[in-house]
């Protein structure tokens, strides 16, 4: 059968007797994933006006679309900075947009780049440890590229430090979904898998625990 041979990898944290699963703020104890309100990816403000009437005669999305997908896994580890800047995304891909330009040039095929993007970074997981988080122009460097959903490594997408959680906010803002705290110790970077990862139906949560798990043929 088709799915028999599948290379299935569990990158869910596992969760500690007695840790609360529906804990809301950074960093968090297992895998969790934010959930929106909206379906849509992003809000009408994000949008140009001729995109809005392009995207409102789509059908509606699915909630969990943002969560089960094709995923490229990019590796930047080991990650030594505190930063996830968009300049370290665009380097990161840089060998993807290549592989693409050559695949439409030699043999006339368009790759495209997938919705969900897992970042390994390979973090310190200790309790004192200083995590990487994304900034500001990494999001909307995803924002430029379509990215529905960003996971990575780290207990936390945005800096601890930050009261206001301007990372999460803005990832809001633009409807990007964000996936944390995965063990991405079996995956290898560089790989188009398929991801799902679909949160707990908790009702009125924002955070939910999720259990995520990439795959291959």
């Amino acid at each position: 059968m088709l799915f028999e041979r599948l290379n299935i990898i569990d990158v869910s944290v596992s969760v500690r007797e007695g840790a609360d699963l529906l804990r809301l703020e950074p960093p968090f104890e297992t895998t969790v994933a934010v959930v929106y309100d909206q379906l849509q990816k992003r809000s009408a403000d994000s949008f140009a006006p001729e995109q809005q009437e392009e995207e409102e005669e789509d059908e509606p999305e699915s909630a969990l679309t943002p969560y089960v997908g094709p995923a490229l896994v990019l590796d930047i580890a080991p990650f030594e900075d505190e930063e996830i800047t968009g300049a370290i995304l665009v380097e990161a891909l840089r060998p993807f947009f290549e592989e693409a330009r050559e695949m439409a040039l030699r043999h006339n095929e368009l790759m495209i780049l997938p919705k969900r993007l897992i970042v390994k970074t390979r973090a310190d997981r200790r309790p004192d440890a200083v995590y990487p988080y994304f900034t500001l122009d990494a999001v909307a460097y995803l924002y430029a590229n379509d990215i529905a959903l960003v996971g990575t490594d780290t207990p936390s997408i945005g800096s601890l430090s930050d009261p206001d959680r301007s990372v999460e906010q803005f990832l809001e803002e633009n409807r990007i979904s964000w996936l944390v705290n995965l063990d991405l110790t079996a995956v290898t970077g560089h790989t188009l898998y398929m991801l799902s990862a679909a949160p707990m139906k908790v009702q009125n949560a924002r955070v939910c625990p999720a259990r995520a798990i990439l795959f291959t043929n």
